[in-house]
């Protein structure tokens, strides 16, 4: 098929943990972002695998075991994305993509690539890893981590960085009525494009939220290419990138970060 313009609606940070029904996560990407479509978009999942996760690897490797009720994720001819499909009918993709740790302990998303790259390095080398593997980089905000000494890390790279080196990541972890952080909007002033998406964490039933928060954009897209079309969209300087969707209330977030606190404090 060749590429054209369309409507994309995709949620940009997603993961699928151990603990997580990859069935429920799937529909759930379908059903959120389905929303927001006029019956025309494509849908999209940008995977966020941390260090040992391969999610989208296991689907490439083993496909019979992602089938089930009419529901099934194959591999594409691109090796970046897996298919999404319903009743044999195509409804999406999952693009491969890495979470990065850094030195500083921000998070950077390696957008596009199924590469593992090196957790702990500083920030200014894990961004140029991430460029060299052909991936669109991710500069993610997280809560509490833009603040004090990373918030000037970040703050060093708006200064030192052009516009396209890389993106900034929002997320729904971001309470509603919380300020957009003024690094994010300074970012976005100086030509910065922010994308968002859920961020669902480590906690079973999580996954339910994928495709609650995201981003619709019109760009070109080749469904042969999916990955790479996802690549070039988020290096285009001319695309507009509008939220959809909602992120979480203060209650809920707050709830919901001393469960997952709780669980990272009970693993061995």
């Amino acid at each position: 098929m060749s590429a054209a313009v369309k409507k994309l609606l995709f949620d940009g940070h997603v993961h699928v943990y151990p603990c997580y029904d990859w069935r429920v996560a799937v529909r759930a990407l379908v059903h959120n972002l389905g929303r927001f479509d006029g019956g025309d978009a494509v849908l999209l999942g940008f995977l966020a695998e941390g260090s040992g996760s391969g999610f989208l690897r296991e689907v490439r490797e083993n496909p019979e075991r992602y089938r089930d009720d009419g529901l099934a994720l194959e591999p594409s001819t691109d090796p970046g994305a897996v298919m999404v499909k319903m009743e044999d009918q195509v409804k999406g993709y999952l693009i491969a993509g890495r979470q990065i740790v850094t030195a500083e302990r921000l998070e950077v998303l390696a957008i596009g690539t199924d590469v593992d790259l090196p957790d702990g390095e500083p920030v200014k080398v894990t961004l140029a890893r991430v460029r060299a593997s052909g991936a669109a980089a991710v500069l993610s905000w997280s809560p509490g981590k833009w603040f004090s000494g990373r918030g000037r890390t970040v703050r060093r790279l708006l200064d030192d960085e052009r516009a396209g080196v890389f993106l900034l990541g929002d997320t729904a972890l971001r309470p509603m009525g919380w300020p957009f952080p003024f690094l994010m909007a300074l970012g976005r002033r100086r030509g910065f494009k922010v994308i968002g998406g859920s961020d669902p964490l480590p906690l079973p039933g999580e996954e339910r939220r994928i495709g609650t928060y995201g981003v619709s954009v019109r760009a070109v897209f080749d469904e042969s290419a999916p990955a790479v079309s996802v690549q070039r969209m988020l290096a285009y300087g001319n695309v507009f990138f509008t939220p959809v969707g909602a992120r979480l209330c203060p209650l809920t977030f707050v709830r919901k970060w001393i469960a997952n606190e709780r669980g990272r404090k009970d693993k061995p």
